[in-house]
């Protein structure tokens, strides 16, 4: 339910961060390649940001990526991230190349003992989402890998609601297609006609 709503009807309207501040950075995680056993395994790019919001309130976004290049960033940047953000991450060329029209970014080099430069927040996410990949899915595939981060995800962006269920249901009400426009598409049914043939006789009724 949780991935089927992360694609359903874009699931970029479902995941798009919105606070005043975001930090985002890029990671690699193990994942076997489809139909590989044992050490046939290969780093999988991926990508995250999160809400620097009020505790319990920050929503998170994680992709699979082809790699980590201004390409992909640009991607990302277009399904998941505000423009009217600030958005911290550390000093990487694809970040700088892909991120170039969201006016507040800010890069810096990564300084452990710096709260920003460390970006604090989506390194938590990172860590949490790989304990949980590789911890509970151990030797997940890449073909299913996207479908876990999206589950990660809506966890983490709903950790704080006590009805996630009907949380979730009202984000996909508000996105539901208006009657008028299914009336405008919907095939008209055929009338029945004005009298139908009386059902035959039973004996003895």
């Amino acid at each position: 339910m949780r991935a089927s709503a992360a694609r359903w009807p874009d699931r970029s309207a479902f995941n798009v961060l919105s606070a005043d501040c975001i930090e985002a950075d890029d990671f690699y995680i193990g994942a076997r390649a489809g139909g590989t056993r044992g050490r046939g395994t290969e780093q999988q790019p991926m990508l995250a940001a999160v809400d620097r919001a009020p505790a319990g309130r920050g929503s998170c976004a994680i992709r699979c990526a082809q790699d980590c290049s201004g390409d992909s960033w640009r991607q990302f940047g277009h399904d998941h991230l505000c423009h009217a953000s600030r958005i911290r991450a550390d000093a990487w060329s694809g970040i700088a190349a892909g991120l170039s029209s969201f006016r507040g970014l800010e890069q810096k080099e990564y300084d452990s003992s710096d709260g920003d430069a460390s970006l604090p927040m989506v390194h938590r996410v990172i860590s949490n989402f790989k304990a949980y990949v590789e911890g509970a899915f151990h030797g997940l595939s890449k073909k299913h890998l996207q479908s876990y981060a999206d589950s990660y995800s809506w966890r983490y962006s709903h950790r704080s609601s006590s009805d996630a269920c009907m949380e979730l249901l009202h984000e996909m009400c508000l996105m539901h297609v208006p009657l008028s426009g299914i009336a405008a598409t919907a095939t008209v049914q055929p009338k029945l006609p004005a009298s139908l043939p009386k059902p035959f006789a039973v004996q003895g009724a």
